[in-house]
């Protein structure tokens, strides 16, 4: 990827962000309506992710007001990407079940990146180049560890004080 300058960065990424649900997006992906109302940050996730795709086609690349600056296709698919990973991670960190949530993601955002890129024609192919997301012990088993490993550390110095 060339090095992109910040401004041009952080104009893309203010992009990827702005919230407007298109209005072919639940008649195309009716499966996505399910969740809104049950799953509303999927669901915006979804549709900003469509909103990004077709804009990156209809926009040839520009972007800012005065349409002066440009992004190669390689550059603005390797930023959505890596959008798309920060969403992924925030998305999962942020649920109460971890193991549910990446089950849900992987079901309705990832499954969901082909079809857009096909309805949109997307002759350029940006592929999706995800992050494998592992998710570490619960939180009870952090807390049984925890207790676990406080009390036999308050056995072993009671044992030691008691026998000295």
């Amino acid at each position: 990827m060339v090095k992109l300058e910040t401004s041009k960065i952080e104009k893309l990424r203010l992009f990827f962000e702005e919230d407007t649900i298109p209005s072919d997006f639940t008649e195309k992906f009716s499966s996505f309506s399910s969740l809104e109302g049950i799953h509303n940050n999927l669901y915006k996730i979804g549709y900003k992710l469509h909103n990004n795709f077709k804009s990156k086609l209809s926009n040839g690349m520009l972007i800012g007001e005065g349409g002066n600056d440009t992004i190669s296709a390689e550059d603005y698919c390797e930023l959505l990407n890596e959008w798309l990973n920060q969403k992924k991670k925030h998305y999962i960190n942020e649920g109460s079940n971890c193991e549910e949530s990446a089950q849900l993601w992987e079901k309705h955002i990832e499954e969901l990146w082909e079809p857009i890129r096909t309805y949109v024609g997307d002759n350029v192919l940006c592929n999706r180049d995800t992050t494998t997301y592992i998710c570490s012990a619960s939180p009870d088993l952090k807390t049984a560890l925890s207790v676990g490993f406080a009390l036999l550390g308050t056995c072993l110095i009671s044992f030691f004080f008691l026998y000295k």
